[in-house]
């Protein structure tokens, strides 16, 4: 099935394309976790296209933030930005919650007892996602206000991560929590997507331009195969990304089913098809130097706040069987 977007919809996105391009250079994206200015030039960015403001609007689709998700994670762009204003949007949405306009709010994962993983510094308050992860059958969210944030280090260096002390914290309903599982499976789906398509698209010009025997490695066939095989996963798991979003914005029966399964399926094989175009370059893909590596960290920190979890996935099938 092939989606065709309106015209809004089409300029949205190459908007947020051009716009994170031009700031998220490699050096620009390395220098994320030292570089102070960078996190602000961000900041500034989503705020000089007028992102939260547009998330207000009522026109406002979780197609439109799926389209913008999959364009960050093209750039590995840090998340705080856009998970700021859309977690203030939620909160308004789902709890009637009136913020002032400095008090931001994130989508924080439950880890081990604390929230881990906030992607903003610039936080009041927090979805704070139960233990399992986004995939959890059973998915549990409070809003908590954020006491203390604390950075700590993760595997992904492009972006800082926080842990928050936090304190009042205010469960959801058993609906709402589920609308906000929907939609959080979505948006990680397709930043996953956009990770993979942008290594893909690299990939695919290396190969055009690497020889060995006097020939492009593209020519060999053991080298096309396993392209197809990355092309075919990377245009799946988008499919069911754009599925699950259309069920969603429909409010059709299946969108539980179709969210968390997108989710599932992006976040088991997109660092697959990372790790095999990490192998299609050789010897240089492993090095540190090459950009590689920074979008295999990012994929695999959304794997596990995901949680991909056996449970999960049984959950998953046992939902396929009955419905």
């Amino acid at each position: 099935m092939a989606f065709q977007y309106p015209e809004e919809q089409q300029t949205l996105q190459e908007t947020f394309r051009k716009s994170l391009e031009a700031l998220c250079s490699s050096a620009f994206i390395r220098e994320m976790r030292t570089a102070p200015s960078n996190a602000e030039a961000v900041v500034t960015l989503f705020s000089d296209l007028g992102f939260a403001d547009y998330l207000q609007d009522e026109s406002c689709s979780i197609i439109d933030l799926m389209l913008v998700a999959k364009e960050c994670g093209r750039t590995l762009c840090p998340m705080g930005p856009f998970y700021a204003a859309y977690a203030t949007a939620t909160a308004r949405r789902l709890l009637g919650i009136s913020l002032v306009d400095d008090a931001f709010v994130d989508i924080a994962a439950n880890l081990r007892g604390a929230p881990h993983f906030l992607r903003s510094a610039q936080v009041a308050a927090a979805f704070v996602i139960g233990e399992e992860g986004l995939l959890a059958p059973q998915f549990h969210v409070a809003y908590s206000t954020v006491e203390a944030l604390r950075e700590h280090s993760s595997i992904d260096i492009t972006e800082p991560s926080y842990t928050a002390i936090s304190k009042e914290q205010r469960a959801l309903s058993a609906t709402d929590a589920q609308k906000l599982q929907h939609e959080l499976c979505i948006l990680t789906t397709a930043e996953l997507a956009g990770i993979g398509e942008k290594i893909l698209e690299v990939t695919n010009d290396y190969v055009k331009v690497r020889k060995q025997y006097g020939k492009p490695i593209a020519s060999f066939q053991a080298v096309q195969h396993q392209l197809a095989e990355v092309l075919m996963k990377l245009e799946s798991a988008w499919a069911l990304c754009e599925v699950a979003a259309e069920q969603v914005k429909d409010g059709s029966s299946g969108a539980s089913f179709a969210a968390r399964a997108s989710l599932a399926y992006a976040a088991r094989h997109v660092p697959d098809m990372i790790e095999i175009c990490l192998q299609l370059h050789g010897g240089i893909g492993f090095t540190w130097e090459y950009d590689l590596h920074l979008f295999l960290r990012r994929a695999l920190k959304l794997q596990a706040l995901a949680g991909l979890s056996e449970s999960a996935l049984i959950a998953l099938c046992e939902n396929t069987s009955s419905g």
